[in-house]
């Protein structure tokens, strides 16, 4: 289980492009402006810019009292017990059991189906997506709020809104059984909250 409580803002980082330094700030940036829960989508590096990255972004988290999670993709190695891991609902499905050393997890869920396994593996939150229609997830058929309350209202643990979700969203999504808003656009670099 996590330690202490989750802030209602999770920030999920674009994919890195190859400006790795402009990415740097951007995170710092985001973690100024309040920030103390995101994810680092890193894409396809070569191991060693992908442990190079993770050591930096592990130390502006400490730097800044912020708890980082990553996918399976930056998972384990030497930083392995210092990062949580949010797991996409592939990952999700091929898991039985919750990762060794995972302080945090978290869940990307859909469904009432991946919400069951999410909630099997102990995960310590989920993301709901999409609550509205955004580039991210071109062509999925958004929840709407009451979809996200119908997820919310069955989950065992706190549920994030994440798709088209701002700060000025949190208290709709408190209103239909959300813990808080994950977002990407809306909380990364000078954009934060």
């Amino acid at each position: 289980m996590t330690a202490g409580p989750l802030p209602a803002l999770y920030l999920i980082s674009p994919t890195l492009g190859p400006d790795i330094e402009g990415f740097l700030e951007q995170a710092r940036q985001s973690l100024e402006a309040g920030i103390r829960l995101w994810r680092l989508r890193p894409g396809p590096l070569a191991p060693a810019r992908l442990d190079r990255l993770v050591t930096d972004c592990l130390a502006l988290s400490r730097e800044y009292g912020a708890r980082l999670l990553v996918g399976t993709d930056a998972w384990g190695g030497a930083h392995a017990e210092a990062l949580g891991l949010h797991l996409d609902r592939h990952a999700l499905r091929r898991l039985d059991h919750r990762p060794a050393g995972c302080q945090i997890l978290a869940a990307s869920c859909h469904d009432e189906d991946e919400l069951a396994i999410a909630a099997r593996l102990g995960a310590d939150f989920i993301v709901c997506s999409p609550v509205r229609a955004t580039p991210s997830h071109a062509g999925a058929e958004p929840l709407g709020w009451a979809g996200l309350e119908r997820l919310a209202t069955v989950a065992p643990m706190p549920v994030y809104a994440l798709g088209g979700m701002a700060p000025g969203d949190l208290t709709e999504v408190r209103r239909h059984g959300g813990y808080g808003i994950a977002a990407i656009r809306a909380l990364w670099g000078e954009a934060g909250p």
